[in-house]
């Protein structure tokens, strides 16, 4: 599952693989939506926006890989809200209907800012994740999925030969490891 649309041929298909909790992986979720919106402006690209937001089609879709530097196994008691997010996204199949600007919101990973002239108020993180999720909170997420989610990550990660807690891009099937400093 992908944040993207569905209905046709996506030529550029990236992997973010990190720690989803940690800072760096947090960093590396924020730069890998920013840079989606960043083309979008220059023209390069269409963003994964949702019809909500523009009619275009999708050119990049954008999809994330936990990679936790720990494995613990009080996952049911503690809820690391950036993971859980994204595997309850995935889950439900509706990381596909945000926006990469929408997803840094629900993450907390950018700051809401409402326009000088305009009288609305922003939601806040809390409110876009609890749009994103349809009203699930972190704490009703299932225990189950997140499970499956980990499992898979690491897996993958496993397959592309990276140590836990290491970071990469996966762009189009060729992978980048990042070195963190």
């Amino acid at each position: 599952m992908f944040l993207a649309a569905d209905s046709k041929s996506i030529p550029l298909s990236l992997y973010v693989v990190a720690d989803l909790d940690s800072q760096g992986g947090l960093a590396l979720i924020k730069e890998a939506l920013h840079s989606i919106v960043w083309f979008s402006h220059l023209g390069y690209c269409y963003a994964i926006l949702t019809a909500h937001e523009q009619d275009t089609d999708s050119l990049i879709r954008i999809c994330f890989i936990h990679n936790p530097t720990h494995t613990t196994n009080d996952g049911a008691t503690q809820r690391a809200p950036i993971s859980w997010s994204i595997s309850h996204l995935l889950s439900t199949n509706t990381l596909s209907k945000a926006s990469p600007s929408h997803l840094l919101r629900a993450l907390g990973l950018e700051s809401p800012v409402a326009p000088n002239d305009n009288p609305q108020v922003p939601m806040s993180q809390e409110e876009t994740l609890s749009e994103l999720t349809g009203g699930v909170a972190v704490s009703d997420f299932e225990p189950e999925s997140y499970a499956k989610y980990v499992k898979t990550s690491r897996l993958v990660t496993r397959e592309l030969q990276l140590t836990p807690g290491q970071q990469a891009l996966v762009v189009n099937g060729r992978v980048g490891v990042i070195s963190c400093y």
